[in-house]
């Protein structure tokens, strides 16, 4: 996706946006997905990463998958749809039928995240970003076309839902207005907050009695945590001494689990590089 694109559509919600808007994405937080749309830099991971990269290359072959099987011709529409109805809501489509479809390209690694072929049973954040183009474009049918592993070709079909279409106007409504209020929505990770607070100080904050009962209850947590630990490799010794040189442990016909020894990895020493090299370990520290 070029730059001028990437800009655009910090004027607004498309539908990668809204499973994050729902807190379903496994990209990105509704507080980082605020953070994206209230600034103006554009982030190196959005312009070139190997999923963009395959995603783009593989495109144009499962498009033609799709017409071979289904008949239906497919092209490429206007790089970005914006909503008549809603200004803020737009969509960028892979492609549109001949007979007033949209195609949706995708590429899995996971085949347990899809169902039958010819279903609707999809991942949930497709499902919400399918229903925003239908949306948006105003269509009443999706096909989804979706390479799994490689080399497991598959079509779902999602039908317009209205009811679901209406909660997502809602749910965008309020998370743009958040945007224009510059107001961000609640943290959901710790990352979000790491990021809202970067530029610590040296003062200090007095705890009420709420913070309290929140830091001995994650000591608590953190010493059962331990001890579980300390359970599951107690369990670990017990099966793989039994197992001995065996890398997989059966019960009748069933597999109960398998273990190999680690592969030797290599790590850059960083320690002896600054040593016969101080000029060029100087010259590549970053501050961060």
């Amino acid at each position: 996706m070029d730059i001028e694109t990437l800009k655009e559509r910090k004027k607004g919600l498309g539908g990668s946006d809204i499973a994050a808007i729902f807190g379903l994405s496994k990209w990105m937080t509704p507080y980082q997905l605020y953070i994206d749309k209230t600034t103006d830099e554009i982030a190196e991971e959005d312009i070139d990463n190997d999923q963009i990269y395959w995603g783009n290359l593989l495109e144009p072959v499962i498009l033609q998958v799709y017409t071979k099987k289904t008949g239906r011709l497919a092209k490429k529409p206007d790089p970005m749809i914006w909503s008549k109805e809603h200004n803020f809501l737009f969509a960028n489509l892979d492609a549109i039928t001949n007979c007033g479809r949209i195609v949706e390209v995708k590429t899995s690694r996971i085949s347990s995240e899809w169902g039958e072929e010819g279903s609707d049973d999809i991942p949930q954040e497709y499902i919400l970003q399918i229903q925003h183009y239908m949306l948006v474009t105003g269509m009443q049918v999706t096909d989804i076309a979706v390479l799994i592993t490689g080399s497991d070709f598959r079509l779902y079909e999602v039908h317009a839902d209205k009811e679901l279409q209406s909660i997502i106007i809602d749910k965008a409504k309020q998370f743009w207005q958040m945007v224009l209020d510059r107001t961000p929505p609640e943290f959901t990770t710790v990352e979000d907050v790491q990021h809202r607070f970067k530029d610590q100080n040296d003062s200090a904050f007095f705890a009420n009695e709420d913070l309290l009962d929140a830091v001995i209850r994650i000591k608590k947590i953190k010493e059962q945590a331990k001890i579980l630990e300390k359970e599951e490799d107690d369990i670990k010794i017990k099966i793989m001494s039994a197992m001995q040189n065996c890398s997989r442990l059966l019960y009748k016909d069933q597999c109960l689990a398998t273990w190999s020894k680690p592969k030797p990895s290599k790590r850059f020493d960083a320690a002896a590089f600054k040593i016969n090299y101080p000029e060029l370990y100087e010259q590549f520290c970053k501050q961060i």
